[in-house]
């Protein structure tokens, strides 16, 4: 009698082991190809993440040497403009010259 209670209670406990095994397979085929799917995405989005930041960086430096090109542009014109004014205060000069020196000559003539 007492084995046939023990071979009773085995096969229950078995049985109650199949059955928990089979919870855990259906958990399993219900929940591990979402678990699988979520680290997929997780991977998916740290590559997006670090494709953003390069991107990011790269718009920062682009950016950077915009403001360095415009920077120079603007020295640049104003080298250009000063010397355009330079220029124009030079030939200013030398047509006064011009005419003074014509004008005394002319003054000289008249006086002889």
């Amino acid at each position: 009698a007492k084995h046939a209670t023990a071979l009773h209670g085995l096969s229950q406990l078995r049985d109650e082991h199949r059955s928990a095994q089979q919870v855990n397979q259906d958990w399993e085929a219900k929940h591990g190809s979402a678990l699988r799917t979520l680290l997929q995405l997780r991977e998916e989005h740290e590559g997006a993440l670090q494709t953003h930041q390069v991107e990011k960086q790269t718009l920062q430096r682009d950016m950077q040497g915009v403001e360095l090109q415009g920077r120079a542009a603007q020295a640049k014109l104003q080298t250009d403009h000063q010397r355009e004014l330079q220029d124009a205060v030079l030939q200013a000069r030398q047509d006064l010259r011009q005419q003074l020196s014509q004008g005394h000559e002319e003054t000289l003539r008249r006086a002889r």
